[in-house]
């Protein structure tokens, strides 16, 4: 009850035979915009991974998948691509995006962010969404690069050899009950694909396009 099957179709088992959604997010770009000024033609696209006026202060995440995947996205292919030629090509891009790079990290960045360590990083729009909750008018702008990029779900599954199945169920209608999972929306600031949940979140979420 209360899946918002709008994001089916986005997960690894989009039949739901084996595991429901628990939660979405989006790989994109977040800079400060009070240390760098970026041109139009890096201002929506990965090609800011290129700007120079930031080298030495850009991070990347410490993933391959991610990197390959925004790799081949930055020259038209699909992230998902098995084709050696693409992957080729991908492989190269990813090259010289690591030469501007600082640092590949998947958590500290944040930190990094924070502290102006990092004028730019590839990162995930729940935890930039977390910075903008802890710090009051932090000057950071997120996007999707219009090449496009990748996204994730965490699922929830029951394991075959669960002990109390009935507990394990219990436990799945409480975190998809609207309310809690409204709440658990704000906290881990991520979007939960639950179609009941926006009564009870505030405009500054519904109207966050980071939230969406």
């Amino acid at each position: 009850r209360n899946i918002d099957g709008k994001y089916n179709h986005l997960m690894y088992d989009n039949s739901l035979t084996w595991s429901i959604p628990y939660a979405f997010s989006m790989t994109g770009i977040a800079y400060r915009n009070d240390k760098m000024k970026c041109n139009n033609t890096h201002s929506n696209s990965w090609n800011i991974l290129f700007e120079s006026s930031a080298d030495g202060r850009i991070c990347i995440l410490n993933d391959i998948r991610e990197v390959i995947g925004i790799s081949l996205k930055y020259n038209n292919y699909s992230a998902n691509s098995t084709n050696d030629n693409e992957l080729a090509k991908a492989f190269d891009t990813a090259i010289k995006f690591k030469q501007h790079t600082k640092k590949l990290d998947n958590i500290q960045y944040k930190t990094g962010l924070a502290s102006a360590e990092f004028y730019i990083c590839m990162g995930y729009n729940s935890d930039i969404l977390q910075l903008k909750d802890e710090m009051e008018d932090f000057p950071i702008t997120f996007f999707i690069p219009k090449e496009g990029s990748t996204c994730c779900f965490d699922e929830i599954c029951i394991a075959k050899n669960a002990k109390n199945i009935d507990l394990a169920y219990k436990f799945i209608d409480f975190l998809y009950d609207a309310e809690n999972a409204a709440q658990n929306a704000k906290y881990i600031c991520a979007v939960v694909p639950n179609k009941e949940i926006w009564k009870y979140l505030d405009d500054e979420y519904k109207n966050d396009p980071l939230f969406n």
